[in-house]
């Protein structure tokens, strides 16, 4: 499973919701000078939910890689990104938002019991089976 999450610096100590993040938003212009900026690859849903929450001053950087390392570099404020355990987060000095889940997600692997395959069609279906048992048996 992976989900698409708003992180935020751990040092924003006072930021723990969204509610927090839209009065950080609300007064980022006129203390910095520019607006906050969130660094993701997931633009229009980013939107939708910040939207949702009522945050409108804001500015998206988009991202196509690393997103979790922009708050460091200063290439952005904050991120949405995806996260299964949020130790790439954590080890990057973020914290994801008590109500900042945008998305849950999780693949599956969907098969007919009584397939008709011809043989190169079954030797392919086992050999992906196997991986996937492999994969999750860790």
């Amino acid at each position: 499973h992976a989900d698409c999450v708003v992180a935020v610096p751990e040092a924003w100590i006072d930021v723990e919701a969204m509610e927090d993040l839209d009065d950080v938003a609300a007064g980022f212009r006129p203390r910095h000078g520019r607006r906050l900026t969130v660094a993701t690859k997931y633009v229009n849903i980013t939107r939708r939910f910040f939207a949702g929450h009522g945050i409108a001053d804001y500015r998206i950087v988009e991202s196509l890689g690393a997103t979790e390392g922009a708050p460091a570099t200063g290439a952005a404020d904050l991120i949405v990104d995806i996260t299964t355990t949020g130790s790439t987060l954590r080890a990057n000095g973020l914290k994801m938002l008590a109500d900042g889940t945008i998305l849950k997600s999780e693949a599956w692997l969907v098969a007919s019991r009584v397939p008709k395959l011809g043989r190169a069609q079954a030797r392919a279906m086992a050999t992906i089976v196997a991986r996937v048992r492999e994969a999750a048996a860790g």
